[in-house]
C-alpha cells in the first residue's frame, strides 16, 4: 500500500511539472513593443537635430514619409568618439546607428542617427530590432547540426 501511494505521489508531481500549453509564453516578463515611439536624435550629424518615430510598420524621420520594414536592408550599430570638449569623464563615446534600405528609385542609401544618451541608445537599438523582427538575423552561412 505504501509503495503505491508513494508511487502515486510521485507520477502527480512530475505530471505537475510537465509543460503546460497556458505557460508556454514568457507570461509576465513579455514587454508590448507595439505602437510608437519616438526618439530625439541627431540625424547625419551631430547638431542636426530630427525626430524618428518608429511605428510597427515603418521608420519616419521629421514626420515625413518614411521607410516600410520590407525596404530595410540592414541595421548596425557602432560608437565613436566625442569631441574632446564634449566628452563626458563618464562617457568618452556617442553611439551611432546606421540603416541601410531600398528608395523609392530602387537605389540604395543608408541613414545615421547619433545618440548621446546610453539608455535612450539602447532603447533606439532594441527598438529598431522588434521592428525588424528576425529579419535583422546578420546575413553569414547558417550552421547546421547533424
Amino acid at each position: 500500500m505504501r509503495y503505491q501511494l508513494g508511487l502515486a505521489t510521485f507520477c502527480l508531481s512530475a505530471i505537475a511539472l510537465l509543460p503546460n500549453a497556458a505557460m508556454a509564453d514568457l507570461g509576465s516578463a513579455e514587454q508590448a513593443t507595439t505602437g510608437s515611439t519616438k526618439f530625439n536624435v541627431w540625424c547625419s550629424k551631430r547638431g542636426n537635430d530630427c525626430t524618428v518615430e518608429i511605428t510597427d510598420s515603418k521608420i519616419v524621420v521629421d514626420g515625413k514619409g518614411g521607410v516600410s520594414k520590407d525596404r530595410i536592408l540592414k541595421i548596425w550599430r557602432d560608437k565613436e568618439m566625442r569631441s574632446f570638449w564634449d566628452r563626458n569623464p563618464l562617457n568618452y563615446y556617442q553611439d551611432v546607428f546606421y540603416l541601410t534600405y531600398r528608395k523609392d528609385d530602387g537605389a540604395e542609401a543608408t541613414g545615421k542617427f547619433i545618440v548621446l544618451h546610453e539608455r535612450t541608445g539602447s532603447e533606439f537599438w532594441n527598438r529598431l530590432e522588434t521592428l525588424l523582427g528576425s529579419q535583422s538575423r546578420p546575413i553569414g552561412p547558417s550552421i547546421k547540426i547533424e
